[in-house]
C-alpha cells in the first residue's frame, strides 16, 4: 500500500522548506563578510573627502598568529559573541563577527569533542609564550 499523496507531499515540502531555510541562513552568514567588504569599499571611496582616512583603511591586512593563539581569540569572540556584549560599537561588532567567522574556517579543534581541554592547553601554551618572551 502506497502512503497517501497528503502525506507524501508535507514530506516532500518539510524537505524542501528545511533545504531553503539552511541554505538562506548560509548565505547570511557567510555575506557578512562581503557587506563588511562593501561598506569598506564605499568608506573608502569617500576617502579623499574626509580627513585622516586613508587608502590603507581599504586594504587587506594579513595577521600571523599560531595556533594555540587562534584557539584562544576563537574562544574569545565566540564568547563575546554568545553573551550579546551590548556595549560593543557595532562596526567593532561587525570586525569582531569577520574575524570569527574567519577562524572558523582555519579551526578544526571546536569541533573535537575534547574541546575545553584543548582550549585550556592553548591557553597555557600562549601564557608560556607570553612569560618566555618577557625574560
Amino acid at each position: 500500500m502506497s502512503p497517501e499523496p497528503t502525506l507524501l507531499m508535507a514530506v516532500v515540502f518539510g524537505g524542501f522548506l528545511f533545504l531553503v531555510v539552511f541554505f538562506v541562513g548560509w548565505y547570511l552568514i557567510l555575506d557578512r563578510r562581503a557587506h563588511a567588504r562593501r561598506r569598506a569599499a564605499e568608506q573608502g571611496s569617500r576617502a579623499d573627502a574626509k580627513p585622516g582616512v586613508t587608502e590603507a583603511s581599504v586594504e587587506d591586512v594579513e595577521l600571523r598568529v599560531t595556533g594555540a593563539e587562534a584557539l584562544v581569540l576563537f574562544e574569545w569572540l565566540a564568547s563575546v559573541h554568545d553573551g550579546g556584549a551590548a556595549d560593543i560599537d557595532e562596526a567593532v561588532r561587525y570586525v569582531l563577527w569577520d574575524v570569527e567567522a574567519q577562524l572558523e574556517t582555519k579551526l578544526v579543534e571546536p569541533f573535537r569533542p575534547d574541546y575545553a581541554q584543548l582550549v585550556e592547553a592553548a591557553k597555557k601554551a600562549v601564557r608560556g609564550a607570553s612569560d618566555a618572551e618577557g625574560e
